[in-house]
């Protein structure tokens, strides 16, 4: 961010339009295809990891939320993760970290939680953080539709990571909304991101499980 003249997604306050998405979706297949295996980092906002926040932050979660999380944790429980293909992740397509250059190119910034992971949790991701639009309730199976679509233009996707994206993309939801619960209460970190990150995921659980 140093280097480049923009703004990332956050600070634009804004998903990225429909150009913008297949830039940014072609640069998610190109770091896909990269054959690299990283020494494992341990990431607390990793979808893989969503039991191991809920125990961490169950006792700050409303009732009426813990209960929206569970049932994102159960749809996630049912999908063969072991099975899926994995490769290299970027792990971290949020707002916060794709940048929309003043040349118009998009920039994807900080490979700091990048690990080797199902590849759907790239696009999972995108779709429950990126995509996701303030005010603005979105279909989050269609939204997972249209990435994997897309995206499969760029990598081919399997039938099975196609049939358990969306499932996969909620538990994302559930993990920035439990993520945000532990920047707030545990880590004291009470800023206006973190308490966007918890309407985020607040607002996602409840329009797509109907609450």
């Amino acid at each position: 961010m140093r280097f480049i003249e923009g703004e990332t997604f956050l600070e634009l306050d804004r998903p990225p339009n429909n150009s913008e998405r297949k830039d940014v979706l072609q640069q998610a297949a190109i770091i896909n295809a990269i054959d690299f295996t990283p020494p494992y980092l341990f990431d607390s906002w990793a979808i893989p990891h969503i039991h191991t926040m809920f125990d961490k932050v169950k006792k700050y979660i409303q009732p009426a939320d813990r209960l929206l999380v569970k049932q994102a944790m159960d749809r996630y429980d049912a999908i063969p993760v072991a099975s899926l293909p994995k490769c290299f992740v970027h792990g971290d397509f949020t707002k916060a970290n794709i940048l929309k250059g003043n040349d118009g190119k998009i920039y994807i910034l900080d490979f700091s939680v990048a690990n080797r992971y199902p590849r759907i949790q790239e696009l999972a991701v995108i779709a429950a953080n990126l995509m996701f639009e303030k005010g603005k309730d979105g279909s989050l199976p269609s939204t997972c539709t249209s990435l994997a679509t897309e995206y499969n233009s760029f990598l081919p996707l399997t039938k099975d990571e196609i049939e358990h994206l969306y499932p996969y993309a909620l538990a994302g939801v559930a993990m920035e909304f439990m993520g945000a619960h532990q920047e707030k209460f545990i880590n004291g970190n009470d800023t206006e991101e973190t308490n966007y990150w918890m309407h985020l995921g607040r607002s996602g659980l409840k329009q797509a499980l109907g609450k």
